[in-house]
């Protein structure tokens, strides 16, 4: 109001100024009634020239600079009232209004936006920091699956020596098995050899019972048959010498028998001796030709001695004989036993062998299992760090439209 006020004074000020410039061409006239005609006339145009400059013109530029002030103080719900005019003064005031509505609409679109960014970079950055402690769960959990692919990897490797330090062991056992087979067989050889020799030792025997028979035969009837004394002594001198021959393989054949042929090897050593003292006597029967009836009594005590020493050992070697049966029998147990073992090795053998073919194929895949977790763990971080990155940027637009929105806050535009 006090600027239309202003602009009326302006005015009046131009009328005041004109008068003079009238009141002059009324003096320069000559007639007194003319020039009040004409001053009328003046004072006419003037008030109309100021109503006009007042109702056209001051008006609406008032009015204008009003609505700037009200617009400069963030106040855009004003509106300038419609108008017809086609001159400046119209398109001044359309175009003003036009640019308030397009600001009043600018503002309004932004503070929405300013909203919904606002909610949109704090969900973002609720959503970047749930991501972000889900992503370092994740983390964690790689890191100690990349911890527990170590131990497992290091458990892999720990197996795989102690397979092979099994199968070391296996392969040694298995051949200590054939070794000990090997020894068996040769034992069985020899208890079959010692076998065969008892058995020989026993016909022997037999033939050596038979001989020492035939030879208490023939000294019972050498008392008559003294008067062929000579022939019987070389018949005794002979049958001595074979006795004493079968008396030595005896001993050796007990010798060989070791421990069952100990006793056998006194009762061989025993007929020896009785061989040799049967031909000593026999030569001596030649000298003392008188004394043979004693003798003779002598020889066939000496022969019941050897009857029971050859029986004796007839005994001992069917003992021996039982002894190496049943050598033979263990022999052959054990060695069955043995191929059982022997079998069941080899097998375990195959199975530690498959064991650590599977085991190394866990040795690859735990490798590369870990070299997969160490990529994860790796594109994890990144991901974690780029999250990161977002949940910051989130924080700084949501700080930056908050800023705006506080802005936008300072104009007043109309509700919808």
């Amino acid at each position: 109001m006090k600027k239309r006020i202003r602009i009326t004074l302006l005015i009046s000020m131009i009328i005041v100024a004109a008068v003079p410039s009238v009141l002059s061409m009324i003096l320069n006239h000559d007639g007194m009634v003319s020039s009040l005609v004409i001053l009328g006339i003046s004072l006419v145009v003037a008030l109309v020239a100021a109503w006009f400059t007042i109702h056209f013109i001051a008006s609406p530029l008032s009015r204008l600079v009003e609505m700037t002030q009200t617009v400069s103080l963030g106040d855009l719900t004003k509106r300038i009232a419609s108008t017809q005019r086609k001159d400046e003064i119209g398109e001044l005031s359309n175009h003003f209004q036009r640019l308030v509505d397009n600001l009043s609409d600018t503002i309004t679109s932004v503070r929405d936006t300013t909203g919904n960014v606002a909610r949109s970079a704090e969900q973002l950055a609720s959503g970047a920091e749930q991501t972000t402690k889900a992503i370092e769960d994740v983390t964690v959990a790689i890191q100690e699956m990349a911890g527990a692919s170590e131990q497992q990897k290091d458990s892999v490797e720990i197996g795989i020596h102690e397979m092979d330090n099994m199968s070391s062991q296996i392969l040694s056992i298995t051949e200590h098995i054939r070794e000990v087979t090997e020894t068996m067989e040769k034992t069985n050889a020899t208890a079959e050899e010692g076998n065969a020799s008892v058995l020989s030792v026993v016909e022997k025997i037999e033939h050596i019972q038979h001989t020492v028979d035939d030879l208490g035969n023939v000294i019972q009837t050498l008392g008559a048959l003294s008067e062929n004394i000579g022939g019987i002594v070389e018949a005794i001198t002979g049958i001595a010498k074979q006795t004493s021959l079968l008396a030595l393989n005896a001993s050796i054949e007990a010798a060989r028998a070791g421990e069952e042929g100990r006793g056998f090897a006194v009762v061989a050593s025993e007929v020896r001796k009785l061989a040799e003292e049967s031909e000593h006597s026999a030569h001596q029967i030649e000298d003392l030709i008188g004394n043979i009836q004693s003798e003779v009594h002598l020889a066939q005590q000496s022969m019941e001695n050897a009857k029971l020493g050859v029986n004796e050992g007839i005994v001992a070697v069917d003992t021996s004989g039982r002894s190496f049966s049943r050598i033979r029998k263990a022999v052959r147990v054990a060695a069955s036993k043995m191929e059982e073992v022997s079998g069941a090795a080899q097998e375990l053998q195959n199975g530690a062998q498959k064991v650590t073919e599977s085991i190394n194929g866990i040795s690859s895949i735990s490798e590369s299992n870990l070299d997969n977790v160490r990529t994860i763990s790796a594109a994890a971080e990144e991901q974690l760090a780029s999250i990161q990155e977002v949940a910051a940027s989130s924080n700084d637009l949501s700080r930056m439209a908050l800023q705006l929105e506080e802005l936008v806050k300072r104009f007043k535009v109309q509700r919808l």
